[in-house]
């Protein structure tokens, strides 16, 4: 009897020191005492709280948590370690801070330690219409999930309030469930915000259809700020940085960092939206596999703006896109390529068949190490391709080079710049195309050629199109600043402008062509002008600017003069 009294005063002591992190009113404190003195022992995973709750399965565990349906009380500063001690919890929920009614979840924590640990799911602060912050949850090792509704795991959720500031780190373990759920902070309603997701090794996988891994979540409301860090482990079928499901939320300014040699994800995007912008967000992957796509920001019915990837290593699978939208438009997005492996093609701006937007003034830069099969610009399925820019300095485009594609719509103003790399390998050959269009006009568009880009396997032509009927030639125009080049053939050029460098000598060939089918530039307009300030070539000197053994037709060209160029324009004696 005696025993029983001091393991009942030592049980009561530790229940007044939890019930005091709380924050709790000297009445429902002592209310819930007497509960507490009324339940099961708890296990030595719980570090303090109470066992079960109504409308929640008997047996769950958590800490620091209030009962009261309504009124503004608060769950703080909870504390929960789950062990290899634990014993079989395979169906019990864990939850650092509970709130009901308005009360606030904050810097709540639960850890999970040992290969022998379990549970169903984990809350590190968990309320229904308050503001979850600051709470912590890490899962060093251990099983989560393999129950029904079981694999969730959350730092901090909030029904109609916001979640912001949570972190959530996983650093070994396996996490399966038929609702694998991973979520630093977790929205219904509010703003998810400022949440940082850590994974390092381990592995997240489904049962079903439900699974996603994310630093921040919203269902309606607006997922920004959020960062997402991998440097191990595999994350399952699709993870983000910042995703918000549906309403008029946005995603906006999230971070997604990829690295790691065992890191792997099936999708992996910096901000999802499905109801409003996904703007400013970024993405940046040193190595590591993802399986097929690789997004900087998507849009389902908004815009895709402003956001940004950079790609230093690893390989994906399939496709990438800076920024990409079903039905909405998709305009200055920048994509970043020096090493790695893309199976597939790489989008500045991609706007599917859904929408006529126009895809405007996004950006490619790729060189380095890089391998992929296609580059465009900007994509737009029916609407325009404008103002999109792509730069080849290094690395291999196994196939084609476009700064703008639309399918049935125009592709203009758009620019290819290469200045080193490869384009065209094996018996694939190359194709350079200032714009393309399946349907529509590709027109005003700009080829610059500097340094000394590999081109052997490559046609260059300023504009084409699918069915051979749109405009593909007034203002295209071929810009040349090198010498000593080779390429296949040339073609749907309005005007072709040679800045020779200053080092040109006599009898240099600027560009060989090698079509069997011969070359044709007739009804061209041809400028030559020479860089720099003390140019070696003088009047009378001989410079070939085209060449092709085949034969070159070059009826009805006109010679133009170029401004803006050191030098005066050349009479040379053959094209």
């Amino acid at each position: 009897m005696k025993e029983t009294q001091g393991a009942l005063s030592m049980l009561l002591r530790r229940y007044r020191l939890i019930l005091g992190k709380c924050r709790l009113r000297n009445a429902l404190a002592g209310l819930l005492l007497g509960a507490v003195l009324l339940a099961p022992a708890v296990s030595p995973a719980d570090s303090g709280g109470k066992i079960g709750r109504p409308g929640y399965p008997e047996g769950s565990h958590y800490t620091g948590t209030t009962d009261g349906a309504s009124g503004p009380y608060t769950a703080d500063k909870g504390h929960v370690i789950i062990s290899n001690q634990a014993g079989d919890l395979d169906a019990k929920s864990f939850y650092g801070g509970h709130a009901d009614g308005k009360g606030d979840v904050t810097d709540n924590k639960v850890e999970m330690r040992g290969e022998r640990s379990r549970a169903a799911n984990i809350y590190g602060g968990l309320t229904e219409n308050g503001q979850a912050s600051g709470n912590r949850v890490s899962v060093e090792n251990g099983r989560i999930g393999g129950v029904w509704a079981g694999g969730r795991i959350y730092a901090g959720f909030s029904e109609a309030g916001n979640a912001r500031d949570n972190t959530l780190e996983i650093r070994n373990g396996y996490i399966e469930g038929s609702h694998t759920e991973v979520s630093a902070g977790y929205a219904v309603k509010g703003d998810s915000t400022g949440n940082g997701l850590t994974i390092s090794g381990g592995s997240i996988s489904r049962t079903s259809a439900d699974h996603f891994v994310s630093a921040g979540f919203s269902y309606e409301g607006n997922a920004r700020g959020n960062t997402l860090t991998v440097t191990g482990g595999e994350l399952g079928t699709e993870a983000y940085g910042g995703y918000v499901r549906t309403g008029t939320g946005e995603a906006s300014d999230n971070r997604v960092e990829f690295s790691g040699s065992t890191s792997a994800v099936t999708r992996l995007t910096a901000g999802w939206s499905g109801g409003a912008d996904a703007r400013g967000n970024s993405l940046v992957m040193s190595s590591g596999t993802v399986r097929e796509s690789l997004t900087g920001g998507d849009s389902l019915t908004g815009l895709a703006s402003g956001n940004k990837i950079e790609i230093h290593g690893g390989e994906v699978g399939k496709h990438v896109y800076a920024g990409h939208t079903d039905r909405g438009g998709a305009s200055a997005n920048e994509l970043l390529i020096d090493g790695g492996t893309i199976a597939g093609s790489a989008y500045g701006s991609f706007i599917a068949d859904n929408s006529s937007r126009t895809a405007e003034g996004s950006k490619i830069s790729f060189g380095g190490t890089a391998t992929a099969e296609f580059l465009v610009g900007g994509y737009s399925a029916r609407g325009d391709a404008v103002g999109n820019e792509v730069t080849v300095s290094g690395g291999t485009v196994r196939m084609n080079v476009m700064g703008g594609e639309s399918r049935s719509a125009a592709a203009r103003n758009n620019t290819v710049r290469v200045t080193g790399g490869t384009i065209g390998t094996g018996s694939d050959e190359g194709f350079v195309h200032g714009g393309y269009s399946n349907t529509g006009s590709a027109d005003n568009n700009t080829v610059i050629l500097e340094g000394a880009p590999d081109l052997g396997g490559t046609r260059l032509y300023g504009g084409a199109t699918g069915n051979g009927h749109g405009d593909m030639r007034t203002g295209n125009t071929l810009e040349i600043r090198t010498s000593g080049l080779k390429a296949v053939n040339v073609g749907n050029f309005a005007n072709y402008r040679f800045i020779l460098p200053e080092k040109t000598t006599a009898g240099t060939t600027v560009l060989t062509l090698t079509d069997a089918k011969g070359t044709d530039i007739s009804n061209s307009s041809v400028g030559v002008a020479v860089a720099g300030g003390k140019p070696l070539l003088r009047k009378g000197d001989s410079v070939t600017l085209l060449a092709n053994e085949h034969g070159l037709k070059a009826e009805g060209m006109t010679q133009q003069r170029l401004s803006g160029q050191q030098g005066s324009s050349w009479s040379m004696t053959s094209i």
